[in-house]
């Protein structure tokens, strides 16, 4: 064979030589088999997911208080019955603007008739907040005006004890701190029982259970008109719910 035609051959097997080997260490389908890295839910196969609601609860005495009150007045007609309502509303907060720190806030207002159109009803709500718990010394002031207006026909709907804002929130950060240790022990006793331990907590969802506050009707209404009303106002409650996906892993 002539030396060219040797030479072009040899040079071209070199050439393919080269070409298989790089192909060999470069290519994934006919290099060494390798482990795909472990997906992440691969890590939690022998896991266990719990899903746990618990309630936390705190309660403090009352240190403000809110009422209702409702005016109402009557009239052969609907203009007769707003003026009367006018004028009584107009005396009514007149005296409670005078006391110190008391909010006063109107509610609705309706006029209705009655007795087939021979009698016209004229109302309005007020609405009462003041800093001091209503079974306390400072309430009385208050608890005395609300007496007076009752002499005067004006109706008392509510009174509760309520917390101020700072109390409130105070007693709702020792309710979410009740509510987080429940979540853990529960958590700790379950995991315990089925003999694996407790991992971390995937997710945690907060709701505000509303505020529990007991109401004194009975003995708003027992009180005779012009005295003050008799008040033993209870603790209000502060409620969170807590809703956790919680991991739980085989003891080691």
């Amino acid at each position: 064979m002539p030396n060219h035609y040797r030479y072009r051959l040899t040079r071209t097997t070199f050439a393919l030589g080269i070409g298989i080997v790089l192909a060999l260490r470069v290519s994934p389908a006919v290099a060494a088999p390798s482990r795909m890295p472990a997906s992440p839910a691969s890590g939690t196969a022998k896991a266990t997911i719990l899903s746990l609601n618990v309630t936390g609860q705190a309660t403090h005495a009352p240190d403000a208080m809110s009422a209702s009150l409702l005016v109402q007045t009557h009239g052969p007609d609907s203009r007769t019955a707003q003026t009367n309502l006018n004028q009584q509303m107009a005396s009514v907060l007149q005296q409670l603007n005078k006391v110190a720190t008391l909010s006063v806030t109107t509610g609705g207002y309706s006029v209705t008739s009655s007795q087939h159109g021979a009698v016209w009803d004229a109302t309005q709500s007020v609405s009462l907040s003041y800093p001091a718990a209503p079974n306390s010394a400072a309430a009385k002031p208050v608890l005395n005006l609300i007496g007076q207006l009752q002499a005067d026909g004006v109706q008392l709907q509510s009174l509760t004890g309520t917390l101020q804002p700072t109390t409130a929130a105070a007693t709702r950060d020792a309710a979410i701190q009740s509510a987080v240790k429940t979540l853990h022990d529960q958590e700790t006793a379950l995991a315990t029982a089925l003999g694996m331990q407790v991992g971390p907590i995937r997710s945690i969802n907060m709701g505000i259970g509303g505020t529990i506050v007991p109401l004194m009707r009975s003995m708003i209404f027992s009180a005779r008109p012009g005295a003050p009303p008799m008040v033993q106002p209870g603790n209000v409650t502060e409620r969170v719910n807590l809703s956790a996906t919680v991991m739980l892993h085989p003891a080691p």
